[in-house]
């Protein structure tokens, strides 16, 4: 018998009618899990983990303010699930776009027969696999080809860093694109912002834009920030930093392959070894 775990906030109505409907609509050889289904007893977290171990596919509801949804997707993707995603795809962090996806819908019928469609196929899709090595020439491209630089958006060249430090296990958060929020990347684990800056060869960054990330830093409540540019840094820049409580690296692509796979290392000795 094939099983599917759903995970969702019980506080969000559509989720709930949704579970319900794919009660209705599935055959008998399905069994359908969640956290307030068929989960308890004396060690309800060790059968919550249990049941997502065993699921043959996982189906999140997506809500990223809900605590036990994002612990079950994480540790769903811990077991590298079969993962089906059920949200607004500018709330799907950028690093789960690419799981298979099902934009929500109030008409629940379309959401039940794209998640039937999905459960039942034959065929499991295999999941998109991070290739390390054409992340890093990606890096190289941009620093050695002006004319690759040149033909990337601001958004791509985002993307390229983003991908590139994600390949590396880096626990990093992309900021969706409808918030603005004064940095592109989130290190939640260690308290630390990051800001990527596109600019010419000839264009080094300045004192405003690390007076910007600072401000940024305050407000967030953030004790580290980072800079990553595609040109280099002024000099008044790097001496601004070198004098400041809080603590910003500044980073070129550079400084970035020099620095490849030991990221962490090296942002705690520029950290004067501060535990993250």
């Amino acid at each position: 018998m094939s099983s599917v775990f759903i995970s969702y906030s019980y506080a969000d109505i559509l989720a709930r009618n949704i579970v319900e409907g794919l009660k209705k609509s599935t055959i008998e050889n399905l069994a359908i899990l969640t956290t307030y289904q068929g989960i308890g007893g004396n060690n309800p977290e060790t059968q919550l983990f249990d049941a997502i171990r065993k699921c043959d596919y996982f189906v999140c509801i997506f809500d990223n303010y809900s605590p036990n949804v994002m612990l079950e997707l994480g540790y769903a993707l811990g077991r590298n699930k079969n993962i089906i995603l059920v949200g607004d795809y500018n709330e799907i962090p950028f690093d789960l776009r690419n799981f298979d996806y099902i934009k929500r819908n109030e008409n629940i019928s379309d959401v039940l027969m794209e998640l039937n469609k999905r459960i039942y196929s034959s065929e499991i899709l295999p999941k998109e696999v991070i290739c390390y090595k054409d992340y890093k020439e990606n890096i190289l491209h941009a620093l050695n080809e002006q004319e690759f630089l040149d033909g990337l958006s601001y958004r791509d060249f985002e993307e390229l860093i983003y991908e590139y430090l994600k390949a590396q296990n880096l626990p990093v958060n992309y900021q969706p694109l409808t918030r603005d929020r004064g940095y592109h990347f989130l290190l939640p684990t260690m308290n630390c912002i990051i800001e990527i800056k596109k600019y010419s060869k000839n264009n080094k960054i300045s004192l405003s834009v690390i007076r910007a990330l600072l401000g940024t830093m305050v407000e967030n409540n953030m004790s580290k920030g980072i800079i990553i540019s595609s040109s280099g840094f002024t000099q008044s820049a790097i001496n601004f930093v070198q004098n400041l409580k809080q603590k910003i690296v500044l980073l070129s692509l550079d400084d970035l392959l020099k620095i490849d796979g030991n990221f962490v290392s090296f942002i705690m000795r520029e950290y004067e070894n501060q535990p993250f």
